[in-house]
Formats: C-alpha cells, structure tokens, sequence
C-alpha cells in the first residue's frame, strides 16, 4: 500500500519525484524500491511453501527478477538521471533500513501514516481469507 501511495522516484512514472527537495518520503526512506521489496517477500515466503516443481519455479524466478532488478534499476536510473540520482541514491537504500541505520535518513511514521498500515493489514486478512475457496490451500496451516 505504502509503495502504492507514496511519491517515489523509482516507481513507473515517477523520476518527477526526483525534482522536489526531498524525493525520499514514507517508505521510501526506508528503501527505495518497496514494491519490489513487497514482491520479493511475496515470492520468497510463497516459495518455502511450493508444494510442486512448477510453483517453485515461478517463485523463484519471481524473487530473482524482483532482487535483480533493484541492482538493475539503480544503473539505469544512474545513467538516465545522472544530476539528481546521487543525492537520491544517498538518501536510501535498497536493504531496507541500512540508510537510516547508517544515519543517511531517518524514520518518519508520520509520513507513512496509520492509516496505510491498516488499509494493509485489512488487505492482508482479506487476502489470506480468499485462499481457501480461490486456490483451494489453508495458509493458516503455515502461519500456526
């Protein structure tokens, strides 16, 4: 939600983002790629759980492109916005946290909001609720 709703130089459309004083806000003070970040955790946690070959190799795959691309895209973005890219590129981080743990950034719930969390949380719940009748799986015999 958070990578959805929050103005983000590396999202599709978003190098105007670049132009403002402080392009990293909300999440992306936290790392600069959070909807690959979020695929990536979709994939790997779906990944453990792959109950065949095939679903394990589409995970897989989803998880490298989702980790690759963050390295991918910090090259393209270097070299089509070689101007604002390093202060950016400063500012965070593709590990999440690192930039505010090594005192490049800081933490600010405020420009997160509550409500983001909850929207996510409802999401998840509704989200986990439709496993059983849309997949025919129980993820809550994983998550016990």
């Amino acid at each position: 939600i958070g990578a959805l709703t929050t103005p983000n130089p590396t999202a599709v459309g978003g190098e105007r983002a670049l132009q403002s004083d402080n392009p990293a806000k909300g999440v992306v003070r936290i790392t600069r790629y959070p909807m690959l970040w979020a695929f990536a955790l979709w994939a790997a946690t779906h990944l453990i759980i792959a109950g065949n070959l095939g679903a394990a190799l589409f995970m897989g795959a989803f998880l490298v492109v989702a980790l690759a691309g963050m390295f991918s895209l910090d090259a393209k973005y270097a070299r089509r916005v070689p101007q604002q890219w390093p202060a950016f590129a400063r500012a965070t981080s593709i590990l999440p946290f690192a930039a505010i743990a090594q005192g490049r950034n800081r933490f600010a719930f405020n420009e997160i909001g509550p409500w983001r969390i909850a929207v996510a949380v409802v999401l998840w719940c509704v989200l986990v609720a439709l496993h059983p009748p849309v997949y025919d799986v129980n993820p809550w015999r994983y998550l016990a």
